[in-house]
């Protein structure tokens, strides 16, 4: 029933405008994320490795190509970050225990002054055009 969506809005700044579904009503999967630091500090420069996500609950493995994952301080837009794939059986998807090493993007969007504040991850898979998010957690920078 349409009545129990939400539909987000949400600008990937570079990356055009994305849309991210909420069910209202009940979840679609089961699905767990983790993040974990980056070794490196952060810089006042683009590219920083954040942090490594893992995927460590899934009802199914996510094809590379239908995934984004999309960090956001509290109050700014959430901006889709790079990311490089941990494919511990080689298949060329996402399955559950492998792990996405996240970094920025070619814009600066975390420096030294954002350490000890908490942002919000989210991974979702895009279905029929639509990014759907299946999973969120927070990371302190």
């Amino acid at each position: 029933m349409l009545r129990n969506k939400i539909i987000i809005a949400i600008v990937f700044p570079l990356a055009g405008a994305g849309c991210i579904e909420v069910d209202g009503s009940d979840a679609r999967e089961d699905v767990s994320i983790a993040v974990e630091d980056a070794s490196e500090p952060l810089t006042t420069k683009s590219r920083d490795k954040l942090f490594k996500l893992t995927l460590t609950k899934a009802s199914k493995p996510y094809e590379l190509s239908a995934i984004s994952v999309d960090v956001g301080l509290p109050g700014d837009d959430r901006m889709a970050v790079n990311f490089e794939h941990e494919d511990a059986n080689g298949d060329g998807k996402l399955d559950q225990g492998e792990s996405l090493i996240c970094a920025e993007p070619p814009v600066n969007i975390f420096d030294p002054s954002s350490e000890g504040k908490t942002a919000t991850v989210a991974f979702a898979e895009r279905r029929d055009g639509i990014l759907v998010q299946v999973g969120t957690t927070t990371w302190k920078l």
